[in-house]
Order: structure tokens, then C-alpha cells, then sequence
């Protein structure tokens, strides 16, 4: 088939008539021909001439501004999606180096004037274990004994350091809770030891 449309088409081509120009217009080809020669040949032997700035301005003015080049829809949306990856990106990075805080807040409980420090009031127990360490000293000498007294002991200092504190600042509320703690685990370890008996 493609054959056929290739015979076809020359077979159209040689039966078209011949065409001569008229003799005109070769001399018009020839005299454009010798325009363009001439003027490539004196071109440089032309007078300069610079116009003045108001000329410029002129024509400047007369001249068809272009149109600023519009940026397609997808170039659009693609600086729209950057911008909104940058903007969430940044908004992740100051989220993450923002301390965070927890708010607290607390009501200290007011402690009547008349409270009293019964917190030495069991120190005969303790005494009494002391006696039963030197009546027995093998009871004594047993790993947990040892781990036991030597808690109570850490926690006899604790006691003494909060004790202080009452002394300088006073009965507050949070040092009485701190002692009521130290009094617990005393009495539990003691409990431990007379168990042990």
C-alpha cells in the first residue's frame, strides 16, 4: 500500500504544468541579491550616529510592552505543596526543641500550732534491740540483721537531717510528710527484726 501512494504521488507530480517566471522577477532576485552584497560590503563605511537619550526615551515608549511570562497552574501547585512541606517541616523542628512543661500545683495542708512531734517516742524499741544484739551477738551477726540495722541507721540520719530543717524553717507541711515517710520504713524494718526473734 505504501508503494502505491509513493506511485501515485510522482505520477501526480510529473503531470503538473512547468512554470517560467517572468524576467522581471529574476531581475528583482538579482538586483536583492546585489542590495544584500552591497550593503554586506559597505556596512562599515556607514556614518555612526548615537541619538539622544530623549530619542531613546521615545521610542522606548512607542514600543509594545511584552506581556510578563504567567507561570502555569502545575508550577503553581508544585511551589504551593513546597512551601506547605517547608512550612510543617518547620513547624515540627520548633515543636521539638520547645521544653514542655507540666503544670503543678499543690495545697499544703496548714498545720494546727498544737502538733506534736511524736516521732521519738519509739526510740525504747530500738534501744531494745541494740540490748538484744549485745545479749545476742549471733542473732546479730546474720546478713539481714546487718541489712536491717544498717537501713535504720541510714534512716536515723534522714531523721535527724529533717529534724533540723523543722528546727530552722519550721513545721511545714512538707517536711512532716518527709518524716512520716522515714517513720514508716523505720517501723517496718524494726517489725522485721523483732519478727525475726
Amino acid at each position: 500500500m505504501e508503494n502505491n501512494k509513493e506511485y501515485h504521488l510522482k505520477k501526480a507530480i510529473k503531470q503538473l504544468p512547468d512554470y517560467q517566471p517572468n524576467d522581471i522577477v529574476w531581475s528583482n532576485i538579482v538586483a536583492t541579491m546585489e542590495l544584500e552584497t552591497f550593503l554586506e560590503k559597505n556596512v562599515t563605511q556607514l556614518p555612526q550616529y548615537e541619538p539622544t537619550p530623549i530619542i531613546w526615551e521615545n521610542i522606548a515608549t512607542q514600543l509594545p510592552i511584552k506581556n510578563r511570562r504567567t507561570i502555569s497552574w502545575r508550577w503553581q501547585i508544585g511551589i504551593a505543596a513546597t512551601f506547605a512541606v517547608l512550612l510543617i517541616a518547620a513547624a515540627g523542628i520548633y515543636q521539638r526543641k520547645q521544653p514542655k512543661f507540666v503544670l503543678q500545683n499543690s495545697t499544703e495542708a496548714h498545720l494546727p500550732a498544737f502538733l506534736v512531734a511524736d516521732w521519738d517516742e519509739d526510740t525504747a524499741s530500738y534501744a531494745l534491740v541494740e540490748d538484744l544484739c549485745q545479749q545476742y551477738p549471733f542473732f546479730c551477726e546474720q546478713e539481714i540483721v546487718q541489712i536491717l540495722k544498717t537501713e535504720i541507721t541510714e534512716l536515723n540520719v534522714a531523721k535527724l537531717e529533717i529534724e533540723q530543717a523543722i528546727a530552722q524553717y519550721g513545721k511545714q507541711a512538707v517536711f512532716i510528710h518527709q518524716m512520716k515517710k522515714i517513720e514508716q520504713s523505720r517501723a517496718a524494718a524494726l517489725k522485721q527484726l523483732v519478727a525475726m526473734l
